[in-house]
């Protein structure tokens, strides 16, 4: 199997999951130097090392290997040990670099076969909406088994505080469809859990 070489502009990191043959993975997606589109699986984020640790907004260098059970173009089977981050994205610079990644709607997308698209909405909102105590209990024993299989790594890998919120987010597109999606953003997550522990409160709620 050949290995290649590549850099990517990190735009999404999904929350941790559980997978048999990768322990705790994240799905991440970006775009390259050539503006197209890369998304990279399975990557153990948490037992990478602090400098390995990238951010949205970072630029990422890797080697990488196919998969021969995903033939989508733009996936990436990242290998971990070679990953370090090489610069960030100024603010005032993404939009320019993204905009010709923007699509009216999924159906845009779908004509020009494509499996990750960035969408211009009409309107948008972000729904918080409570997790009940049966999923948060769930989600925790979840965490814990996986950072168990990552000991065998790191020794001071600990368990995911499990967000007490699910993110929705509902929106229209320019063909005037309206949608509605989770939101499996893990900064969006974190960023959640850091805003609550700050306050001092039991729990924040949005409706």
């Amino acid at each position: 199997m050949s290995v290649e070489s590549d850099e990517c502009f990190i735009l999404i990191k999904a929350q941790p999951h559980r997978s048999s043959k990768y322990f705790e993975t994240v799905c991440c997606a970006g775009v390259g130097r050539d503006q197209t589109w890369r998304r990279q699986y399975p990557v153990p984020f948490r037992i990478l090392s602090e400098v390995q640790k990238f951010r949205r907004w970072n630029w990422i260098r890797y080697k990488f290997t196919r998969s021969k059970d995903d033939p989508r173009p733009e996936s990436q089977k990242v290998i971990p040990e070679t990953l370090e981050v090489v610069g960030s994205v100024k603010a005032g610079e993404r939009a320019s670099f993204l905009d010709p990644l923007v699509r009216t709607s999924f159906a845009e997308a779908d004509s020009r076969r494509e499996s990750l698209t960035l969408i211009r909405p009409r309107s948008f909102a972000l729904e918080a909406l409570e997790k009940s105590q049966e999923e948060i209990t769930h989600e925790t024993l979840k965490h814990s088994e996986l950072a168990n299989q990552l000991s065998m790594f790191d020794a001071t890998a600990k368990p995911l505080k499990p967000c007490p919120m699910r993110f929705i987010a509902k929106w229209r597109d320019q063909d005037g469809k309206d949608r509605t999606h989770e939101c499996d953003d893990w900064e969006t997550s974190a960023a959640f859990n850091r805003l609550n522990e700050s306050m001092g409160a039991p729990r924040l709620l949005t409706r």
